[in-house]
């Protein structure tokens, strides 16, 4: 695997700042410094803020050493340069109201060590940067198409760290956002789905009805709930988790605010229980409902989306083994985007 450095994003980036202070074991220059260094976007923090994350950071200061390094650390220091704001993690609520400093910190270095094993440094600076498409998913009939991609969202920062969204291409909507985490629990890895929602727009609501009907009736935030499903058994992840409508995170008191999604409904219909901790734990596999469960009208719908799903799960396989560190000969082939079309049982082809 490559470990060339990035060209990091904006104009004051904290990649050469965290190379500088891996090389020197200095905590309070890493920290101090990302105080007075510019966003990513090119957005000078706020003096309050700078103040109250400095303070946070005197809180914590093991942990936040921690943190800072495994940031510094060679395959994860670049992403730090492309998402600068990763330094404030630790002292933000973060995944679950429930979670506190130390097992944010815990959460957050996990993921890192586990991500760098199972993507290759390519595709991770591609997808904390513009966002990587996993696969197209095209009606030739409606001229219609829509991408699945792995991203990193600075507005989906206290949700998790990577996010599968569903791109309407037509409108450039993601009418589906699921955000997550990797980390361990006893000596078990966990995935933790920390949000899922739509992009807020006017016309948000208008295509997702049509995707959900072109898509034989599949929901946009089932289709990403499914390609994590995929992501996760590919990856050998032991056990699914999400928040509930009483532990998001906007149900934190620093955060709180009111929720436009019920988890606790969308979890209990993917076959979800509510664990002891007030998390929901969610089946790895798609429960699929017998013919004789459905009506009589309803049954040629669900022949024709379950049809769909399994030629989307062969397409998935590709997309997925293509995340994989040392490609070998598959990094030719990384160029193209797999796809397949709604219409008809065909193979997956390059668009």
């Amino acid at each position: 695997m490559s470990t060339k450095p990035i060209s990091p994003v904006g104009p004051a980036p904290l990649g050469s700042l965290a190379r500088k202070s891996a090389s020197s074991g200095g905590l309070g220059y890493s920290f101090l410094g990302s105080f007075f260094l510019k966003y990513s976007n090119g957005e000078q923090p706020k003096l309050v803020d700078q103040v109250k994350y400095l303070l946070r950071i005197l809180l914590h200061p093991v942990i936040s050493y921690q943190w800072i390094t495994c940031l510094s650390e060679p395959g994860t220091r670049d992403l730090w340069a492309l998402r600068p704001r990763l330094a404030t993690k630790l002292q933000r609520p973060y995944l679950a109201k429930t979670l506190g400093a130390r097992r944010r910190k815990e959460a957050l270095v996990n993921h890192y060590h586990l991500i760098r094993a199972l993507i290759s440094y390519e595709r991770l600076v591609e997808i904390y940067g513009k966002g990587h498409v996993l696969l197209s998913i095209y009606s030739r009939e409606h001229d219609r198409r829509w991408d699945l991609r792995l991203g990193y969202f600075n507005e989906l920062e206290k949700e998790g760290e990577l996010t599968i969204s569903l791109v309407d291409t037509q409108t450039a909507l993601r009418i589906a956002n699921l955000t997550f985490c990797l980390y361990v629990e006893n000596q078990s890895t966990v995935a933790m789905v920390g949000g899922l929602q739509s992009t807020r727009h006017e016309n948000t609501r208008h295509a997702i009805r049509d995707t959900s009907k072109l898509m034989f009736g599949l929901r946009p935030k089932a289709t990403v709930l499914w390609m994590l499903r995929e992501i996760l058994n590919a990856w050998g992840v032991q056990q699914l988790k999400a928040v509930s409508d009483k532990t998001h995170i906007y149900q934190h008191w620093r955060k709180r605010k009111q929720l436009d999604f019920k988890y606790d409904e969308f979890w209990a219909e993917a076959g979800g229980v509510i664990g002891a901790d007030g998390l929901w734990i969610l089946p790895l596999q798609e429960g699929k409902r017998s013919r004789e469960d459905l009506k009589p009208n309803r049954r040629k719908t669900h022949e024709l989306r379950y049809a769909f799903l399994g030629r989307l799960r062969e397409v998935s396989h590709e997309a997925i083994e293509r995340l994989r560190p040392n490609l070998g000969q598959r990094a030719a082939l990384s160029g193209t985007i797999l796809s397949i079309e709604l219409s008809e049982p065909s193979q997956s082809v390059p668009l």
